[in-house]
């Protein structure tokens, strides 16, 4: 991972925790960031909500229409990237869904950290728990949990 050793993967991870503060939704806050991995610059973050214009109103507590607006944290992160982030590191404070695990392959990003997910998280989406970690096989995506 270039210059990148555990202590900062710890500290990116921190990072990704804080920014999951930014959500508003009453039940699930995650935050990811993307790095450099031969600088350690942080290109871009994103945490979990609604899109810029749209009010997280009570819409927000039903979570059908919750799943239909949110945009999740991974996914925030590359679009604000701006730039191409073939080679780059995702840090995430959550195990990716099958979607997000989708558009980090397309984007080129190879490794992906994480806090690792509670039994509950495993328990609860268990088919898209191992979604995701067939197609970050498959494409060549190594993911890293780590306890904090």
């Amino acid at each position: 991972m270039g210059i990148i050793g555990y202590e900062r993967q710890i500290i990116y991870l921190r990072i990704a925790m804080e920014i999951s503060k930014h959500s508003n939704d009453p039940s699930s806050k995650f935050g990811a960031i993307i790095i450099n991995p031969e600088t350690g610059a942080i290109i871009s973050s994103g945490h979990n909500g609604f899109p810029p214009g749209i009010i997280e109103n009570e819409r927000m507590l039903n979570r059908a229409i919750k799943y239909e607006y949110v945009v999740h944290a991974e996914t925030r992160a590359i679009i604000n990237a701006h730039q191409n982030l073939a080679g780059k590191i995702m840090f995430i404070n959550g195990l990716p869904c099958c979607r997000c695990a989708v558009n980090i392959i397309e984007a080129g990003i190879k490794t992906v950290v994480i806090l690792t997910p509670s039994a509950d998280y495993l328990s609860r989406w268990a088919d898209s728990v191992q979604h995701t970690r067939d197609v970050f096989k498959e494409a060549g995506v190594k993911l890293t949990k780590i306890n904090l």
